[in-house]
């Protein structure tokens, strides 16, 4: 997934330059490795990046392939867990937009983890449930 971090960069800044320049519109890409700090929490790690992200975003990105992440204490990943609150964000009414992406290039032998990937399935099928 490599590729796609390394493009959204682009996107980010095509986005801002024609989009964004006529509508007065700026994008700003936040990510867990360049928007939180390393630390240690009472709470659980995913905790720290929940807070120092925080609720100053419109729009939601989520994009998965190969891998859905790290289990944390109240979700199966970090994403699943950033991906519930902006749900809830969205449920209580707030405007916020929700677009998540799933990478449908075939996974090489050696990256392939069961396990990830039925996370992966049951992840996408709770999506479409959830329309």
């Amino acid at each position: 997934m490599d590729i796609e971090r390394t493009e959204i960069h682009q996107v980010i800044d095509e986005l801002n330059m024609t989009y964004g320049k006529t509508n007065d519109i700026n994008f700003d890409l936040l990510k867990w490795e360049t928007h939180s700090a390393p630390g240690i929490s009472k709470e659980y790690t995913q905790q720290l990046i929940n807070e120092d992200i925080g609720n100053d975003y419109d729009i939601f990105l989520g994009i998965l392939w190969n891998k859905f992440g790290t289990k944390t204490k109240i979700a199966d990943s970090g994403t699943e867990e950033e991906f519930h609150h902006a749900l809830k964000r969205f449920e209580s009414g707030e405007n916020i937009q929700i677009l998540f992406y799933f990478k449908s290039e075939p996974i090489p032998f050696d990256k392939i983890d069961p396990e990830q990937i039925s996370k992966i399935n049951k992840f996408k099928e709770y999506l479409r449930e959830k329309k």
